[in-house]
């Protein structure tokens, strides 16, 4: 078993997923915003935003609850998927904060020409 101190490391990766659940719907209901107020959005557009604004954090709130109280229980292999499990969501939060805040400029922007 993988330990951070006395913690097993599924349980501190477990933590983080919550976390990431709990700050990801914000940033969600702000690109939801951003989406429906775009005139040129299409109706595939809106239906995956409002996908990923149900399922995602669902995803990860489960899989963080999972993992704090069954982590103990994980092999080194399936710790180490999960760590790249956890990349692969702190990629996608930021990538998604950086296209809102692009997003936000190039609007800004568009008003300030006008």
């Amino acid at each position: 078993m993988v330990t951070l101190s006395s913690i097993p490391l599924a349980a501190v990766i477990g933590i983080a997923y919550i976390l990431f659940g709990f700050l990801y719907v914000p940033i969600l209901i702000a690109q939801l915003i951003t989406v429906i107020r775009n005139s040129q959005t299409t109706v595939i557009e809106i239906a995956f935003r409002l996908t990923q604004f149900f399922v995602a954090p669902v995803i990860l709130l489960l899989s963080g609850g999972i993992l704090i109280f069954q982590g103990w229980r994980l092999d080194p292999m399936l710790v180490f998927q999960q760590i790249l499990l956890l990349y692969l969501m702190a990629f996608l939060v930021v990538r998604d904060i950086q296209r809102l805040q692009t997003k936000s400029k190039v609007r800004t922007i568009r008003l300030k020409t006008k």
